[in-house]
């Protein structure tokens, strides 16, 4: 069995099963059948002397049946697209059937239609994800994984992802989602080194598109496709928008704004192509105003229905790629070149730097409030936050920053309960503490009396809060990297301990508490550099003679394989299985326990 996808189909199982329970599920989990995997053996398309001229993709999401989106199947077709890439929410009618023979009678039935499921294909996703493993063996492509969830395809030269985070399991608001998608992301393209690589998923965070979708995916999954210069191509709200080119998307950091946009280790940009025949929206929120936008579509400035269209190879440039926006109404929207600085042997590849994670309060007894009494209240569905003297007290557990670590930013991050814009500051402190202790609920001065740390920040004239039915309203606090430092950089701190943050102040805001629903809950958002492992020496036995034991080779998970094993050549026979690296599934200190096992069992060897 090929190793990679039987490690794929390991790692799934473990997290699904050990790690579910512990993520933010928004939504439902429904029943969805065992999943489809595909492992067939055709050669990975991996080399760019496979990819032609002018190698044509169209990118959608967001479809339906009818005439409207056969005019963009139509448009597709007339602008000779060689493949589809489809980022979810297929038909809207849970009819798998009539979804496919729409593209049949206009692509053809062995037209390369390569998806990634949204949240219009839950109640339906057996029969899909059927469609979807029948086409994927009738054109005979190379693919390995969970079909639409967990899937990598190496077709012409390209390399893509097509993934169901933030949509099968809901959002994503912990470090390491439940069903491993991050994991796949960065095995898939260390499997996998190409020019050009895509990374195609449906839903969205509230920053990264301009409706009225709010964060339902989490920044990690941008940043580990960023970090593999991975092109990000979602869907699911109901206009477009493109980005410059950006060195992170947890911290909207843009990285330039000229043409052409660069992909590279650590670059990339993301788009939302939400316009391939449901309905069109308008702009939310002055979303599109957010400066990292290169681009923005609605109906507020006329958008119409169509699709993203790029060429690679462009002219014969390998490392270069022409993309536009047409409309059926034949108008050009949008149109930018891309620089690819990416090459087929995983040059400089880290991973992840800096790394991502998003922690959210994940009970009604973590974020608790004490008056000025000193009573201490838990589940509150509202928190006061600065209102009468109150301390508004947030815990969150499982904070995997290492000891010592670089803050490169920080915040925290609140929903708005109510509109306000009364003059408010407020001031924000940490528990000084390694590991903070639950609260205590129904308690007297138990919040006040925590250690606090010497850092704080203030957050001024806080802009004025307002609240939808429609939309999530959500405001971040400026950087707390002071604070985050001074608690992680304690003697006794771990990666999984606990941090706790007292919010005080003077005015009137109102956030939402675990109790008005968890997706609403106060989150905390850092970015750090990770701290490289402390290599270990084995140590010998001291009985054994100095010449005697031979040294083991520090025990290593590759992280790579190389290019020259992996395209096949004129000389060398297809292999029959997809060639793979080795997944980065046990942690460094499985790793280095793993490591010591291997050396004391060389040792005992010497003895027998």
């Amino acid at each position: 069995m090929n190793l990679f996808f039987l490690s794929l189909v390991i790692f799934t199982f473990f997290s699904k099963n050990a790690v579910f329970g512990m993520g933010m599920n928004c939504r439902p989990d429904p029943s969805l059948g065992a999943p489809i995997f595909i492992n067939n053996s055709v050669t990975p398309q991996m080399s760019s002397s496979l990819m032609p001229v002018n190698f044509t993709v169209a990118l959608i999401g967001d479809s339906g049946l009818g005439v409207v989106p056969q005019q963009v199947l139509s448009l597709i077709k007339a602008e000779n697209a060689e493949i589809v890439i489809h980022s979810g929410d297929f038909d809207y009618q849970s009819n798998p059937t009539a979804w496919e023979n729409q593209i049949n009678s206009i692509l053809g039935a062995d037209y390369p239609y390569f998806a990634s499921m949204g949240n219009h294909e839950v109640a339906a996703w057996p029969g899909y994800r059927q469609v979807l493993y029948d086409r994927l063996n009738r054109i005979n492509a190379a693919c390995n994984g969970e079909v639409g969830v967990n899937l990598v395809c190496a077709y012409k030269g390209l390399v893509f992802v097509l993934s169901g985070v933030g949509t099968m399991d809901g959002p994503n608001h912990s470090y390491g989602p439940p069903r491993g998608y991050e994991t796949f992301f960065k095995n898939s393209f260390i499997s996998y080194p190409t020019i050009w690589r895509i990374c195609s998923y449906h839903k969205n965070q509230r920053l990264l598109q301009v409706g009225s979708k709010y964060d339902e995916v989490g920044y990690y999954a941008y940043d580990t496709c960023r970090e593999a210069g991975a092109i990000i191509a979602t869907g699911h709200e109901h206009s477009y928008s493109r980005t410059f080119t950006m060195a992170s998307f947890s911290t909207q950091r843009i990285y330039s704004t000229s043409s052409p946009l660069v992909l590279d280790y650590g670059l990339s940009y993301a788009f939302v192509h939400g316009i391939a025949g449901a309905s069109l929206r308008p702009f939310q929120a002055s979303l599109e105003t957010n400066p990292w936008w290169a681009s923005a579509w609605s109906t507020t400035n006329d958008i119409n229905y169509g699709a993203l269209i790029c060429k690679f190879n462009w002219k014969g440039n390998i490392h270069g790629a022409y993309c536009y926006l047409k409309t059926i109404d034949d108008r050009i929207l949008d149109e930018f070149e891309v620089l690819s600085n990416m090459d087929e042997n995983n040059r400089g590849y880290t991973y992840p730097n800096p790394a991502v994670i998003e922690v959210q309060v994940n009970s009604g007894d973590s974020d608790v409030m004490e008056n000025l009494e000193g009573f201490v209240s838990c589940s509150n569905p509202t928190l006061e936050l600065a209102t009468n003297g109150s301390i508004v007290a947030l815990r969150f557990t499982s904070v995997q920053i290492p000891r010592g670590a670089r803050i490169r930013r920080s915040f925290l991050e609140f929903t708005s309960a109510l509109a306000l814009s009364t003059r408010t500051d407020i001031i924000i402190t940490g528990e000084d503490s390694d590991d903070s202790d639950p609260f205590i609920c129904d308690s007297l001065f138990t919040i006040s009396g925590r250690p606090k740390t010497s850092e704080t920040v203030l957050w001024s004239s806080v802009t004025p809060w307002d609240v939808r039915t429609t939309i999530r309203d959500v405001y971040r606090s400026p950087d707390i990297n002071e604070i985050i430092e001074e608690i992680s950089s304690r003697p006794g701190w771990r990666p999984g301990n606990a941090m706790t943050f007292f919010v005080t102040g003077v005015g009137r805001r109102f956030a939402y508490g675990y109790e008005a629903g968890k997706c609403d809950a106060p989150s905390l958002v850092v970015e750090f550099e990770p701290i490289p492992p402390p290599s270990v020496a084995p140590t010998l036995l001291p009985s054994a003679p100095p010449a005697q034991l031979p040294s083991a080779p520090p025990a290593q998970l590759p992280s790579a394989i190389p290019a020259s094993s992996i395209i096949p050549t004129t000389s060398v026979a297809p292999t029959t299985n997809l060639p793979t690296a080795l997944p980065t599934i046990l942690s460094d200190g499985n790793t280095i326990l793993a490591s010591i096992s291997l050396i004391c069992l060389l040792l005992l060897l010497q003895f027998v």
